[in-house]
């Protein structure tokens, strides 16, 4: 008496960069339509009630090269520190591993997907 139920897909890309999207991802199972649809490396972005963001920073696999997670997670945690003007974090940081990674879970992040974008470009060397 089993049904088939329809996974939900759906995401929008806001921003593409070389071998990189900015998404926003709207369903559950999003990322398999990203990564079916060529999307090897992203950034995911959703706003958060309290006016801050959520961040995931991932890719396929550690292979993916030009997107380096732990460089561009540094990148960030900086740019972070700067605009809430603070030297630490108290351990609320950017983090994660070689293939994954986010904003600060508690907090969130201050950053706008726009100053996300820009960071990202270039720490990885878009702008040049």
């Amino acid at each position: 008496h089993g049904k088939n139920i329809p996974l939900d897909k759906t995401y929008s890309i806001l921003e593409q960069g070389k071998g990189w999207s900015m998404v926003l991802e709207t369903g559950q199972h999003a990322r398999s339509a990203m990564f079916s649809d060529g999307i090897r490396a992203f950034v995911a972005a959703s706003k958060r009630p309290d006016k801050a963001w959520t961040y995931t920073v991932g890719k396929m696999s550690q292979f993916i090269s030009g997107f380096d997670i732990p460089e561009i997670l540094e990148a960030l945690n900086f740019a972070e520190r700067r605009k809430r003007d603070v030297a630490v974090l108290n351990g609320d940081v950017w983090g994660g591993g070689n293939t994954i990674g986010g904003s600060p879970r508690v907090s969130g992040s201050v950053l706008t997907p726009s100053e996300v974008s820009a960071i990202i470009r270039e720490t990885i060397g878009e702008n040049d």
